[in-house]
């Protein structure tokens, strides 16, 4: 009789135990889903006011800035630096590619990133602390992976490509103190 109790009780300890462990794994994967989904939705959110913003007439809304400005370390002008690295992560990182981003290309290219940026000739102030702020990203993302500082790195590149380089959008995300004056 103390036998049959002893297995019965056990019997609803185990059985309370798996319920109560998957309850919390799927509980977990709800919650992990619903933070991705929210970030999704905010990216898709930005895209869609950046296509809303775009001029009609193929005005700019930002005029380039002077190439004087900027000149990298190799001598190559600071515009093509910033928009060919604007292309990189909108391509790797993009449209919902952060999720998925390789971490070591994304260090290789931070690493290249910093060795450009020494050496550079930078004629306006706030240029040069947007600049001095993409290095010390550049260098957190190379010393622990996040997500978040890539994405915080593409916004740097996305914002000084639009004052830098004009384009007709007006959407940016304000992170960068350079807003297109010379």
């Amino acid at each position: 009789m103390n036998q049959k109790k002893i297995i019965s009780w056990l019997s609803s300890i185990i059985f309370i135990s798996v319920g109560i462990i998957s309850i919390s794994y799927f509980l977990l994967l709800w919650v992990e889903k619903s933070a991705e989904q929210t970030s999704q939705n905010k990216d898709k959110e930005m895209e869609t006011r950046t296509e809303n913003m775009k001029r009609k007439d193929g005005e700019k809304f930002h005029k380039p800035a002077d190439v004087s400005i900027i000149t990298m370390g190799d001598g190559k002008d600071g515009h093509s630096f910033i928009s060919t690295y604007h292309d990189f992560y909108n391509s790797t990182l993009g449209w919902n590619r952060i999720h998925s981003a390789d971490y070591d290309e994304q260090v290789k290219i931070a690493k290249e990133i910093i060795d450009q940026i020494d050496g550079a000739h930078i004629q306006n102030d706030k240029l040069a602390k947007d600049f001095a702020t993409i290095q010390e990203i550049a260098e957190s993302l190379i010393s622990e992976e996040s997500r978040e500082t890539m994405r915080t790195l593409h916004r740097f590149f996305h914002d000084l490509d639009i004052y830098l380089n004009g384009y007709n959008r007006a959407s940016t995300f304000g992170v960068t103190e350079y807003k297109g004056e010379n």
